[in-house]
């Protein structure tokens, strides 16, 4: 799946990759997912929760854990690395899971990063409708369940995901991020 993304990468667009995750394994990240409780405004210090998550039930644990470190550390973001041509080896550093509502917008490391996110939504509707991803320059990608992107943000690029207008009946997108760091 990484290997026909960069195929298929615009010149300095991001490079997006569908069907990188087994349906097993994305179902075990959304059973994963911390109460909705937790996501709420008024309870949460910063917009986002750090994953692995250091307090949750244990399958939560389990399924993010094993994401980060086998999902993500070694095998896409290793390989995402490779396919954007940087021949220095990519880990996972600063990961965090973070729900958005129409009006909010994602929570990004400042200066020049290259990230990893993946979306995710809870639902029988779950279509990604209605979200979508923007970063510096390129067109709006929509922000489809399951959908990985790495994106190389250069220093003052936004990097936006927000709900289309008149999204108030569009389900919340969870988005899963980290930086690729390299060396």
């Amino acid at each position: 799946a990484v290997a026909g993304a960069s195929a298929a990468r615009a010149s300095g667009g991001p490079l997006v990759v569908d069907g990188a995750l087994p349906a097993a394994i994305y179902k075990a990240l959304l059973r994963g997912m911390p109460p909705e409780e937790i996501f709420r405004p008024e309870k949460a210090h910063k917009p986002w929760l750090t994953v692995p998550f250091h307090l949750a039930p244990a399958y939560g644990r389990k399924a993010w854990r094993f994401a980060v470190d086998q999902v993500f550390g070694a095998w896409l973001v290793p390989t995402a690395t490779e396919a954007l041509g940087d021949a220095r080896k990519g880990h996972v550093h600063d990961a965090r899971l973070q729900r958005l509502l129409p009006g909010e917008v994602l929570a990004q490391p400042d200066g020049p990063v290259r990230s990893c996110l993946l979306f995710l939504q809870k639902g029988k509707e779950a279509d990604g409708a209605g979200w979508t991803l923007v970063s510096g320059a390129g067109a709006p990608l929509a922000c489809l369940p399951g959908r990985v992107v790495v994106v190389d943000r250069a220093a003052g690029d936004a990097l936006r995901v927000s709900a289309a207008e008149g999204g108030d009946a569009v389900l919340p997108l969870y988005v899963f991020s980290c930086v690729i760091k390299t060396g």
